[in-house]
């Protein structure tokens, strides 16, 4: 008994041992099962607009898929595109992924973020942007970004391979899938980021070789027939601008070119491209009256059998009649595809569903226009008729009004110099631009280049520079002379201010109808700074209209730090004043507002149209480094207005009025006894330099020499017969008068207001 009592002990802990030893393989076998659910399941490389985070950027993301059916835990797992280093980027605690359900990850790197270029950081941006699938706020953002051509590896905390994905080259907002999800079986599809990849549609990644054209692109002083050419399958064709398609015109025989001018309006017909062209409203804008000039595009790709297919080529060819009416000045052929600029749901270029959905909630918020629509019901609620008392105008909410990556459409851009002879070709990316003016018939856009679209640079042929973002000007509210915005910045190009510049005239065909005369202009982004002032983009921060609009979200700490110390500071004493001196360059202040008070209207400015910069960091070899603030001028489409020559503009500056507030910085500064005998002085020698009369009309006279023979094309296209070049003379001659008789009203007005 004492023998068996002696061995039974250790029998006991022996047994105790095995059975723990056998509930934790147990638990190792079931774990290790359960990090296998885990799979990388869907990439994006070049994501535009289909996902957006939770700052409302648009990062290159993955997804992550658990197939299994209990939710597990991967906080210290790690993703890398390195085999070597597991470790780059760990999830952080409390990372869960759901049974059967999904995690997305942005790969921007979390230390080095690059926002929208377009986008102000603000609540009101990010709703703008709201168009495409949130991700949801779980700020899972990598250390480093994805390329094409690596592989993406996941694993666990010990570091143990759990699965891996191959990347692939993509067209931007598509992604590569695993279909049925978790499988091994991976296809390139339209993006579902946290739902099923079977919810995707097949993507085409072109593969064969593009169709070869018998013709460039250029201009043709006779008819021709043009041919198509391909060993790899069969081609089909579109001459609308649309993208080619298997449903498309099957190539079989050489096409036409010829001069179409004659034809029917298409696109140049359509009322939907502004409210201001709705019958209710009784503004400057017509449809045109005969049909436009007209060039031939044709857009071509091919096709196999096994459902391959080629990339598209565009060629633009222009006839001798357009040749001979827009002799001397560039041309610029944009084409995308009809469905990019004028569908109801996804064109960028209409009032469309938006518009029709912000007139619905109009109505739905006036007892008047439901009192209506009860006593005539089946009224058409589209805003194409007045409903009680609302009815579409400027403040509508359109397609064309909304901002963001969301509403960017790829475009092919051609453009010949003053001679027509061909100097680029590019794909580009283009956004409706503007404010008050995106309403307009004749909207601006901007030009993006982007490795989405082949390439991020646009090429030197236009101002002698490479630049990644420009913009196509229409004229704002210039439409008489299209000279004001340009003309301003070459006679203010020596003040100590940055202003935008701007090229000689072109003539805008979009897709094959013209689309009026246009500049191109310089966009007011990091890329201008470090171009004018020789200075690092990436270490630009800009304030337009009191938003943040370059830089990331923590530069806001700056902006900050200056609306702070403005609002708090006393300017009649010397302290604050030399203070504000470090973080403003009191030079390009003074010149900004000079110039603005002698040209501009009083209406908009100072309340708005106010933009400045600096860098983030000081580099004592570049004076421009030295982390101080200094001004932008811009949007002078509606100054030089001979209405305002005698308008008390730095009364509106100091005082406000009615419907605009005072401008807090001025009139703070104002009553610093320095500062006004400085402003004073300057502001004399700004008139006598760069608003001196003799000189500056000299300029003008040649601005308005250089567009006048194209305007007729332009009034033609856009108000019917409501302008003729009398008008253009006579809004020349107002400019001219302005530049005169300006500095007879305003000094005395300066003076007073600088007096002791």
């Amino acid at each position: 008994m004492r023998s068996i009592k002696r061995y039974l002990g250790p029998f006991l802990c022996l047994c105790f041992l095995v059975i723990t030893l056998v509930f934790a393989f147990r638990a190792l076998r079931s774990g290790s099962s359960d990090i296998r659910n885990i799979v990388i399941n869907e990439v994006c490389l070049d994501n535009l607009s289909c996902l957006y985070d939770e700052n409302g950027k648009h990062p290159d993301w993955a997804e992550l898929y658990n197939k299994g059916e209990r939710d597990l835990d991967i906080s210290g797992w790690y993703l890398s595109d390195s085999s070597a280093k597991r470790d780059k980027w760990a999830f952080p605690a409390g990372t869960v992924v759901p049974s059967n359900g999904y995690l997305t990850v942005f790969f921007d790197g979390t230390l080095d973020k690059e926002p929208d270029q377009d986008e102000s950081f603000s609540l009101e941006s990010f709703i703008m942007n709201g168009k495409a699938i949130p991700s949801g706020d779980n700020g899972l953002h990598t250390t480093f970004r994805l390329s094409k051509n690596e592989t993406l590896y996941l694993s666990s905390k010990r570091e143990i391979p759990v699965d891996s994905f191959e990347l692939i080259p993509l067209k931007y907002d598509t992604t590569l899938s695993r279909l049925p999800d978790g499988s091994a079986s991976f296809f390139r599809t339209t993006p579902t980021p946290l739902s099923s990849n079977s919810c995707g549609e097949a993507v085409i990644f072109p593969s064969l070789s593009k169709p070869v054209f018998s013709r460039e692109s250029g201009f043709y002083d006779s008819e021709f027939e043009l041919s198509i050419a391909s060993s790899e399958g069969d081609i089909y064709y579109t001459l609308d601008g649309s993208t080619p398609t298997p449903s498309s015109i099957k190539y079989d025989k050489p096409i036409k070119i010829e001069d179409r001018s004659s034809e029917e309006n298409v696109y140049s017909a359509l009322r939907d491209v502004s409210v201001d062209l709705l019958p209710y409203i009784d503004y400057k804008f017509s449809l045109p009256l005969a049909p436009v000039p007209k060039c031939n595009v044709v857009r071509a790709a091919v096709f196999d059998e096994n459902g391959n297919r080629s990339e598209t080529v565009s060629r633009t060819f222009f006839p001798e009649s357009v040749n001979s009416l827009f002799k001397g000045i560039r041309v610029i052929s944009l084409v995308t595809d009809p469905v990019n600029l004028f569908d109801y749901e996804k064109g960028i270029y209409v009032i469309g569903k938006n518009g029709v959905e912000s007139f619905e909630r109009r109505i739905s918020e006036s007892e008047n226009a439901l009192s209506f629509i009860r006593e005539n019901p089946g009224t058409p609620t589209d805003g194409s008729v007045v409903i009680g008392d609302v009815k579409m105008d400027e403040f509508i909410e359109s397609n064309y009004t909304m901002r963001g990556s969301a509403w960017e459409r790829e475009s092919f851009l051609t453009l010949f110099d003053d001679r027509h002879v061909l100097s680029l070709s590019e794909s580009l990316g283009i956004r409706v631009k503007g404010h008050r003016t995106c309403n307009f018939p004749k909207k601006s856009l901007n030009l993006y280049g982007r490795n989405y679209y082949g390439g991020k640079i646009i090429d030197k042929g236009i101002f002698d520079k490479d630049y990644s973002r420009l913009t196509l000007f229409a004229g704002g509210q210039d439409e008489l002379s299209l000279v004001r915005d340009a003309f301003i910045s070459d006679i203010t190009s020596k003040l100590s201010f940055a202003s935008l510049s701007f090229t000689s005239p072109c003539a805008l065909f979009l897709d094959d109808e013209f689309w009026g005369i246009y500049r191109i202009s310089e966009k007011m982004d990091e890329d201008f700074i470090g171009e004018h002032y020789d200075v690092d983009p990436n270490q630009v921060v800009m304030v337009k209209n009191s938003l943040l609009s370059k830089g990331i979200p923590e530069d806001d700490e700056l902006y900050g730090e200056l609306r702070h110390f403005i609002m708090n500071a006393d300017f009649t004493t010397g302290t604050d004043y030399e203070r504000f001196q470090e973080m403003v360059d009191i030079e390009s202040l003074i010149d900004f507002y000079a110039a603005r008070i002698f040209i501009d209207e009083g209406m908009d400015w100072p309340n708005i149209n106010v933009a400045f910069w600096r860098t983030r960091e000081s580099d004592e070899s570049n004076p421009f480094s030295d982390g101080r603030w200094r001004y932008i001028n811009f949007d002078n489409n509606s100054n030089l207005d001979y209405g305002a020559v005698s308008v008390n503009t730095i009364s509106k500056a100091l005082n406000g009025t009615k419907n605009y507030r005072p401008d807090e910085l001025f009139s703070k500064l104002m009553k610093n006894h320095d500062f006004k005998e400085r402003f004073l002085k300057r502001f004399k020698e700004i008139i006598a330099s760069a608003f001196d009369p003799e000189s500056a009309i000299k300029k003008l006279d040649r601005y308005a020499a250089e567009i006048r023979p194209f305007m007729k094309s332009d009034f033609d296209r856009y108000y019917g017969d409501r302008y003729t070049l009398k008008d253009f003379d006579e809004d020349i001659e107002s400019i001219r008068k302005y530049l005169r008789e300006r500095p007879d009203y305003i000094i005395p007005f300066v003076e007073e207001a600088c007096s002791p």
